[in-house]
């Protein structure tokens, strides 16, 4: 009996072999790698393939799916999208004066360039043009007109007819006509600022030249209708009668505290400080409390462009430079306190003292959102460093202040230097902030240089999205830490935008977007774990926002606590009306369903949504990609994803009656995982991206494109962010930028297919470039981006009626600049669910 046995087990073994080998499970033998695909196949049964796992399985077809013929990315058509009216170094740039949102910029070479006026008005629009600088640009001042038809600009620049002074040129009107104002020049002694009532000429004292007093013009010309050129040097009568004369150094408006008196103007002198105050329109000078002339004393010596004051936004710290009485090549910092309180005063915040060490002050910015303090951009070789001085223990002003290092908010290296001064490109007439101009085209606004936000796209991207505009159009969005930023206005750029600004109640200074929901327009994640939506508002007047943003629930932890980044966003639509169902999301190491929200107009009114499943405790998840075929998932009951966390990849699920979360681990490679994606909206085909460039489908694990090609030296390539252009896998890696592909056979068919016909065959990679052969992301942190918009082709175009083409943009980040890198246009037959 037990030899009888024995016989019926030998006879079922051999049932399942090819050649005496047991195959019912995969062969017991490893497949040799060394080998190419079909060759080191041939020890599997016929329909199967050597897997990753060196064990045969069962081969099913999970390449790109095309509907009829494929469509081929085109690599000809690539152009610059961000910068282009700011494409240049910017020369000079001022703020306009009054509280408006706008600012002047001026941009190109050294020797001439362009003057761009840019509005920036409360609902993010942007208007630039142009018209040609003569000269040399010294300084630069504007403000509009009170009855708002047009606009004067004064610019200060040498020509050639007056090499060693300089021009007072002003725009007039629209049209940018730059026109001499009754040729007057100004000296180097002489400064421009601005105020709310107006701009100034103040002529600061030069050695030989007699004191202003009260009552005199600071250049001896007729008045400008938007000019004022009567701020004077105070005379103040003393106690016993008599009068002191003051010099001017330097001077700043500052905002009154009170109502009916608009403006006040701060004085500094070797005499101290003069404060100006205008109550029912008369002027009113109080000499403020100060260390005596000999506290002053080096004001005396200095040359007057030497000196600089400025004051935070509030006017209550001020802060001036002064060469030093031991070096003059040395600045010193003194800082002192303003009372307005009942009877002005002034007091020194600390000793003054030297912060650069031996490097030179570039710039500065006194600052109130605590205890006092000074911002002082320091000189360093061909860079800068930022300080923010706190006091000081000098016991003279050659010594140290108390400082400590400050994080700026744009690069410092990226600030354009004038020549030949080396001076940095900074709005002078305008104190209380900072504004400053770059090396290709930033320009940086703000209180402080560590609190600045840019004007347009400054750096690369953290994470995308799309937004739907209020005509309908898709536009591309980035993700910074700071900010977001947008193509809002054609010509323009990048346009970057704050969230605090757009919604109904007043939010954290550091909240931002980051991360925005795939096929859920409009919907992200903000910093804080609240969900939100972005929309549009079509009946936005000219000062409103054009976006709205109200809220969803906040996400949070286990322990209740707000969730924590990373953070990835995915939207699951109806498929028969294209609604939203509801948002798949991931937080840190856990993944959360939330059923569409009806959103509020305040954070934290719903109640909190929870974690739903964590596939690796601990571990961050770094990739996510959601099925959103009829199988995968209906949003509710039934969700079906691919995760990356740090070195695994799962795919994670909720199914079953009841339905219950699960994630299994799937093993493809011992290399990386980098990112994970579908290969379309709606299908149900997923990949995953290796370090080395190895891309495996999902769910069958079958090798879609080989590992990248070394470099000369035989070093492996390493991918930093994959994208995938319609079915087209791209990636970036540190020796440049690739796209998998198969090439074409001779009569034009793409060669997928191996020897003997069968399907299967691994893509390649081919470097690819802009048209010029250029490629500038190389050596740059860089990110990709692809943009999907959807038109309907009219007849007239040669479409059929209500025919949808899709529109898919390459776009490559850098910390500088945008391309679209490829296009590549297809009719969509599907397009009614995911209608945007």
């Amino acid at each position: 009996m037990a030899v009888r046995s024995r016989a019926l087990l030998v006879a079922v073994a051999l049932a399942g072999c090819k050649g005496n080998l047991p195959v019912a499970q995969g062969n017991d033998y490893p497949c040799d790698f060394s080998q190419p695909e079909r060759v080191r196949d041939t020890v599997c049964s016929p329909g199967e393939v050597c897997g990753v796992d060196n064990r045969c399985r069962f081969f099913q077809f999970e390449g790109p799916q095309f509907e009829g013929a494929p469509s081929l990315p085109d690599y000809q058509q690539g152009q610059l999208l961000h910068p282009l009216v700011f494409d240049r170094a910017v020369r000079a740039v001022a703020a306009e004066s009054s509280g408006s949102h706008e600012l002047l910029a001026v941009v190109g070479p050294e020797a001439t360039g362009s003057t761009v006026r840019v509005k920036l008005a409360p609902g993010l629009q942007v208007t630039a043009s142009a018209t040609t600088v003569p000269g040399q640009l010294r300084e630069l001042a504007w403000q509009a007109r009170a009855d708002g038809t047009a606009d004067v600009v004064v610019v200060t620049g040498a020509t050639a007819a007056a090499t060693t002074s300089t021009q007072l040129l002003v725009r007039d009107g629209p049209s940018l006509a730059l026109r001499d104002a009754m040729g007057q020049v100004i000296s180097d002694g002489q400064k421009l600022r601005a105020g709310a009532r107006g701009l100034s000429v103040v002529r600061a004292a030069l050695s030989g030249l007699p004191p202003f007093r009260l009552g005199e013009f600071a250049l001896p010309v007729p008045l400008l209708p938007s000019l004022r050129l009567d701020d004077v040097v105070p005379v103040v009568t003393g106690s016993d009668g008599g009068t002191l004369t003051a010099e001017v150094v330097e001077a700043r408006y500052l905002q009154s505290p009170g109502t009916g008196n608009r403006e006040q103007l701060l004085v500094l002198s070797p005499q101290g400080f003069f404060l100006r105050s205008r109550p029912g329109g008369t002027d009113t000078w109080t000499q403020l409390s100060s260390d005596g002339a000999a506290g002053f004393a080096g004001l005396e010596v200095a040359a007057p462009r030497g000196i600089s004051l400025r004051h935070d936004s509030s006017g209550s710290v001020w802060a001036f430079t002064r060469p030093s009485a031991v070096d003059l090549e040395q600045r010193v910092l003194s800082t002192w306190s303003l009372s307005r309180a009942g009877v002005p005063g002034m007091a020194r915040a600390w000793a003054d003292c030297t912060p650069c060490n031996h490097g030179r002050i570039l710039s500065f910015a006194p600052r109130l959102d605590g205890p006092p303090t000074v911002e002082v951009l320091c000189s360093g070789g061909d860079g800068a460093q930022l300080l923010e001085v706190v006091g000081s223990a000098a016991p003279d002003e050659s010594q140290e202040c108390l400082t400590r290092s400050v994080a700026a908010a744009f690069p410092l290296t990226e600030i354009n230097r004038t020549q030949p001064t080396n001076d940095v490109v900074e709005d002078e007439s305008v104190s209380g902030q900072v504004l400053m101009g770059g090396r290709h085209g930033q320009i940086w606004g703000g209180e402080s240089f560590s609190t600045a936000y840019p004007l347009l796209l400054d750096r690369t991207p953290r994470a995308f999205g799309t937004l739907q505009l209020e005509d309908r159009s898709v536009v591309p969005v980035a993700l910074t830490d700071r900010y977001a930023a947008a193509p809002l206005t054609p010509g323009i750029g990048f346009q970057s935008f704050n969230v605090q600004r757009l919604a109904d109640v007043p939010l954290g200074s550091d909240v931002v977007v980051r991360a925005m929901a795939g096929l859920a327009q409009g919907w992200l994640v903000l910093s804080t774990g609240d969900l939100a939506v972005l929309q549009a508002r079509p009946d936005a007047g000219p000062t409103d926002p054009r976006l709205r943003m109200t809220f969803g629930p906040r996400l949070v932890d286990a322990r209740g606590a707000p969730a924590r980044e990373p953070f990835f966003a995915e939207g699951v639509r109806d498929f028969a009306d294209g609604g939203l169902v509801s948002l798949v999301m991931a937080a840190d190491d856990s993944l959360y369903l939330v059923p569409t929200p009806v959103p509020t107009s305040s954070p934290e009114t719903l109640p909190p949504a929870t974690p739903q499943l964590t596939p690796e405790p601990g571990s961050p998840v770094r990739s996510f990609a959601l099925e959103r075929s009829t199988v995968g998932t209906d949003g509710i009951t039934k969700v079906r994803g691919y995760v990356v966390t740090s070195r695994s990849l799962f795919t994670v699920q909720l199914a079953g009656t009841p339905a219950r979360w699960s994630a299994t681990p799937v093993l493809l490679s011992g290399g990386e995982p980098v990112e994970t994606w579908m290969d379309h909206p709606l299908g149900g085909l997923g990949r995953v991206g290796y370090r080395d460039g190895q891309v495996f489908t999902l769910p069958g694990g079958f090798l879609l494109v080989n590992e990248l090609p070394r470099s000369d030296g035989g070093v492996p390539a390493q991918v930093l962010d994959y994208e995938n252009l319609a079915g087209w896998p791209v990636a970036l890696a540190t020796t440049g930028l690739f796209v998998g592909e198969y090439g074409l056979t001779a009569d034009g068919h793409l060669d997928n297919k191996f020897a003997d016909g069968a399907l299967g065959k691994a893509m390649h990679w081919r470097e690819v470039s802009l048209p010029d052969g250029g490629r500038p992301w190389l050596g740059e942190t860089a990110r990709l981006q692809v943009l999907l918009e959807r038109t309907v082709v009219s007849a007239a175009d040669g479409g059929g009626a209500g025919q949808v083409n899709e529109f898919f943009g390459l776009l490559v980040y850098t910390d500088e600049q945008v391309f679209r890198v490829a296009q590549l246009v297809r009719p969509c037959s599907n397009c009614t669910a995911l209608s945007q």
